[in-house]
């Protein structure tokens, strides 16, 4: 039967808070786990990445979406919207393109695609980069 979950962790450094991690789990094939991670770091920046950032990984890739919490509103929202009905659905969830849907896809060759555009992986760079 498979199984989701989803957990939240916080980082501190001397009672400040560093960053967020939420971790949107899905149990298939007999308790091999696939998790989406999304990352909240609370910098007053804007960077925003993502892994896989391709077109052809395997469909039990783990996904990760690292967001600086100064981005914009509607880039927030795209990276938060988990798919609760992986809770309740009947089979449950069975990819990150499942649990995280606006942020990946599942393609017609069975492999998770990214659907955001990025420069390999970076959707916005951090200001300081090249």
């Amino acid at each position: 039967m498979p199984y989701t979950e989803l957990q939240s962790y916080f980082w501190t450094r001397d009672g400040v808070i560093l960053e967020n991690m939420l971790n949107y789990t899905t149990t298939v094939n007999r308790g091999h786990r696939i998790v989406s991670h999304v990352q909240i770091d609370f910098c007053n920046c804007r960077d925003i990445s993502v892994h896989p950032w391709d077109k052809a990984s395997p469909l039990d890739t783990n996904g990760l979406v690292q967001i600086g919490n100064s981005s914009s509103p509607q880039s927030l929202s795209t990276v938060l919207s988990l798919d609760a009905n992986c809770f309740t659905k009947y089979n449950g969830c069975r990819s990150v393109a499942d649990l995280l849907p606006t942020v990946w896809k599942q393609t017609p060759e069975m492999k998770i695609a990214c659907l955001l555009e990025n420069d390999k992986g970076w959707v916005e760079k951090p200001t300081d980069w090249p």
